[in-house]
């Protein structure tokens, strides 16, 4: 009954507010919800119903979740229903895929080439480390003739391989470090 209940209660939610999230996994967009012992394949059908988005569950998804999430993005809430039952998703084309984390899908990690231009790629390897998920890599890779006639000191590059959301927070953490120290600053500070 209560599963009925929140049911009608998010339907009629969704009615009176549609929000559309075609701009992007994260465009902005706030999402609430509230759900008491319900299977994540339901939660996730209802998020898709809810904000019309395209969402598909691997028939190995089967755990019970109890949320509640107000004003989140996407990312954040699929984040906080799946990680902690030991699921994952992946973006292809338009459609979110939720799988077990231990399974592997073509398709579902993406590779970025990082340009460094301060930090040497060792430290940036090590920095990254503990970041990447399970099967996620990053591979220092060697200087090309290109960096070589730059007149700019470029130490080298880094690929990482991993899900996109993982690879976009170490983006954002190669930003804060790979920054031109000013010697001034550590002689003063």
């Amino acid at each position: 009954m209560k599963i009925r209940f929140l049911s009608i209660a998010l339907l009629l939610f969704s009615l009176l507010s549609p929000v559309s999230f075609s701009a992007g996994i994260d465009s902005g967009e706030k999402l609430s919800i509230e759900l008491e012992n319900v299977s994540v394949s339901t939660a996730m059908n209802m998020i898709a119903k809810q904000y019309n988005l395209n969402i598909v569950v691997s028939g190995d998804v089967s755990a019970s979740v109890s949320v509640k999430l107000h004003d989140v993005e996407l990312s954040t809430a699929l984040d906080a229903i799946l990680l902690p039952n030991g699921y994952n998703y992946y973006i292809q084309n338009d459609v979110i895929i939720v799988k077990s984390a231990k399974t592997r899908v073509v398709g579902e990690f993406i590779s970025r080439v990082i340009r460094l231009d301060y930090i040497d790629p060792i430290t940036a390897q090590k920095a990254l480390a503990t970041r990447t998920s399970e099967h996620g890599q990053i591979v220092i890779l060697d200087k090309t003739t290109d960096d070589l006639k730059d007149k700019r000191y470029h130490p080298n590059k880094i690929m990482i391989s991993d899900f996109p959301q993982v690879i976009s927070a170490m983006e954002e953490i190669i930003k804060e470090i790979d920054k031109k120290i000013n010697l001034y600053q550590l002689k003063s500070g």
